[in-house]
C-alpha cells in the first residue's frame, strides 16, 4: 500500500516550532546576559550612562543589519509603532538596571522575567485563543513563583527591588505586545530607531540631571 503523507505534511510546521523554540531560548539568555551585565554595571557606574552606551551599541548594531539584510525603510505606521515600543523600551531597561542596582538580583531578575513573559501571553490569549492547559499551568505556576519570590525577605534587611521590578515587567510586556504587531520582514530598521528612540530620552534625562547637579554646586551653602 501506499505510504501514509501525513507525517510529511507535518515536518514544516515541526520545523518551524523547532526554530521558534530556538530563537526563544536564544533571546532569552541574550536578555539574561545583558541584564545581568547592565545591572552589574549599574552599580559602578551612572545608571543613564550604562543605559545610553548599551543603547547607543544597539543603534549602531541594528543599522548594520539593516544594511546587510536590505531592508526596507518603515513606514510611517511602523515607525510610529517603533517609537512607542521604544518608549515603553526606555522604562523597561531603567526599571531593571535600577532594580538591580539597589536591590536583589534574586528578586528583580525572575519578578521582571515572568511579568514580562506573561502578560504578551495574557495578549495572545485574547488575540489568538487560549493555548494548552500545559501552557496555563506554566503561566500559573510564573505568577505564583513571583508572589513566593517577591515576599522572602534579604539577609540583610535591604530593598528587594520588587517594585522597580514590577515597573520593568510591565514595560517590557508592553514593548513585547507592540513589537509582535510589526509587520512581518521588518525587525532590524524598527529595532534601530526603537534604539534610537530609548537612547534619545536616556540622554535627555543625563543632561538634565548633570544640568540639576551643576546648579546645585553653585547655589551657597
Amino acid at each position: 500500500g501506499t505510504r501514509d503523507p501525513a507525517p510529511l505534511g507535518r515536518r514544516p510546521r515541526r520545523s518551524w516550532l523547532v526554530t521558534v523554540v530556538v530563537l526563544g531560548l536564544a533571546a532569552a539568555l541574550a536578555w539574561g546576559v545583558g541584564d545581568f551585565g547592565g545591572g552589574l554595571t549599574s552599580r559602578r557606574a551612572p545608571l543613564l550612562g550604562v543605559v545610553l552606551v548599551v543603547q547607543l551599541a544597539g543603534v549602531g548594531l541594528s543599522i548594520l543589519a539593516v544594511a546587510i539584510r536590505g531592508e526596507p525603510t518603515p513606514a510611517a505606521s511602523t515607525a510610529v509603532l517603533a517609537a512607542t515600543a521604544g518608549l515603553a523600551g526606555t522604562v523597561g531597561i531603567l526599571g531593571v538596571y535600577h532594580g538591580l542596582a539597589v536591590g536583589r538580583m534574586g528578586v528583580v531578575a525572575p519578578v521582571t522575567a515572568v511579568i514580562g513573559a506573561a502578560l504578551p501571553v495574557a495578549a495572545g490569549f485574547a488575540l489568538d485563543g487560549l493555548p494548552g492547559p500545559l501552557v496555563v499551568t506554566g503561566i500559573g505556576l510564573g505568577l505564583v513563583s513571583v508572589v513566593l519570590v517577591a515576599r522572602v525577605p534579604g539577609p540583610t534587611g535591604g530593598r528587594s527591588g520588587v517594585e522597580s521590578a514590577i515597573v520593568a515587567g510591565l514595560a517590557i510586556a508592553l514593548f513585547s505586545i507592540l513589537v509582535s504587531r510589526l509587520p512581518a520582514g521588518q525587525v532590524f530598521g524598527p529595532m534601530a530607531l526603537m534604539r534610537a528612540v530609548t537612547a534619545g530620552h536616556v540622554a535627555r534625562s543625563r543632561l538634565a540631571t548633570a544640568a540639576r547637579r551643576s546648579r546645585s554646586r553653585r547655589l551657597p551653602a
